[in-house]
């Protein structure tokens, strides 16, 4: 069977990705009972499983194609199928692209199935299939056009349950897994990256000295290279130096939450009043 997608692996993935689009794919192809759910056997007692039929091999290779590219898109932490954000939600991959664009995104894209394959596998995986659960947000709004109140749906987020893995003899490695992923989500956002501080660092500077471009040498940030300019000394601080002080930080507060969504806002506050205290002593 061909159970190639036209999804490239992301960077960096797990290598546990890789080993349960393995074990589904040698499963599915040559010990497809073992998926008893996707086979209606989960009931059924030991000595009937034996007489059940496999399913057909071309639904077999499109479950391939369309669970691997699921698991390609699986958040290591939740389970759950896309992109996680900072707010905790996650943004599925969809089945297809928008009207008029329906070859360049969502799980017929990156599959090369047909949209009817990836909902019969969808719906086949789904429980009491073996692959997981499924669950979609569902918002109320006021609606101006009507006058009355509304409703609006969000894409069906899918998840892979701890059954899953269990068929596929990979519940331990799961548990390990999610554990290790869990410290390494933790450590991104501890991590702090420079250009949120380079960036305020100048705000400050330019706020005191004036641009880059127009600072005399020997001033804090000056272009090292300058020519016939004379050193000055630093100059005094102004009446409203409190008031530009607390603008600042409020800018670099704003920068910094860009930078980092997961922060909470008083590490967000103490990080942006200690730049602007280095700002001021460099």
């Amino acid at each position: 069977m061909n159970f190639s997608i036209p999804l490239e692996p992301a960077k960096g993935r797990p290598a546990f990705i890789a080993r349960a689009r393995e074990r589904h794919e040698e499963i599915l192809e040559h010990k497809p009972l073992k998926l008893l759910e996707l086979h209606g056997a989960e009931l059924l007692p030991e000595w009937q499983r034996r007489r059940m039929v496999p399913r057909r091999p071309a639904f077999r290779e499109a479950a391939g194609k369309v669970i691997g590219a699921m698991l390609e898109h699986m958040d290591c932490v939740t389970a759950r199928v896309g992109a996680p954000r900072s707010d905790g939600h996650v943004t599925p991959p969809g089945q297809q692209g928008t009207i008029g664009h329906e070859d360049e995104a969502g799980l017929v894209h990156d599959t090369g199935c047909s949209i009817t394959q990836v909902r019969r596998v969808i719906s086949a995986y789904v429980l009491p299939g073996p692959s997981g659960r499924r669950y979609q947000r569902v918002e109320k709004y006021w609606s101006a056009a009507t006058g009355t109140w509304a409703y609006t749906a969000h894409r069906v987020v899918y998840v892979f349950t701890p059954l899953f893995f269990e068929r596929l003899r990979l519940a331990a490695d799961w548990a390990d897994e999610q554990k290790a992923a869990v410290v390494r989500r933790a450590e991104r956002r501890q991590r702090m990256y420079p250009g949120a501080l380079l960036e305020g660092r100048e705000r400050v500077r330019s706020l005191a000295h004036g641009s880059r471009e127009k600072r005399p040498h020997g001033a804090p940030g000056s272009p090292t290279r300058a020519v016939g300019a004379t050193a000055v000394t630093m100059p005094t601080p102004t009446t409203d130096a409190a008031e530009n002080s607390a603008r600042l930080v409020a800018m670099i507060l704003r920068g910094l939450r860009q930078k980092h969504p997961e922060w909470g806002l008083e590490r967000l506050r103490a990080e942006a009043e200690a730049l602007e205290r280095s700002g001021r002593l460099h």
